[in-house]
């Protein structure tokens, strides 16, 4: 996906986008279940439901 998918992506939302390399992509991807070990492309931290929105919209479009 390119980068400014991405970017479309930050700026359609008002939470944080976290990727690889980011500060807290690290510890924002761990789920509760310790034997799970997932590495997602982003971490969507919404901060209402328009970047839920946002975060499944872009979800469906790099699916396809």
């Amino acid at each position: 996906m390119s980068s400014g998918a991405w970017q479309g992506l930050v700026k359609a939302m008002q939470g944080r986008v976290l990727r690889p390399g980011d500060a807290d992509y690290e510890l924002r991807r761990r789920v509760w279940n310790g034997a799970i070990d997932r590495r997602p492309l982003t971490v969507a931290q919404c901060a209402d439901a328009d970047d839920v929105c946002a975060a499944v919209c872009f979800a469906v479009r790099g699916c396809r």
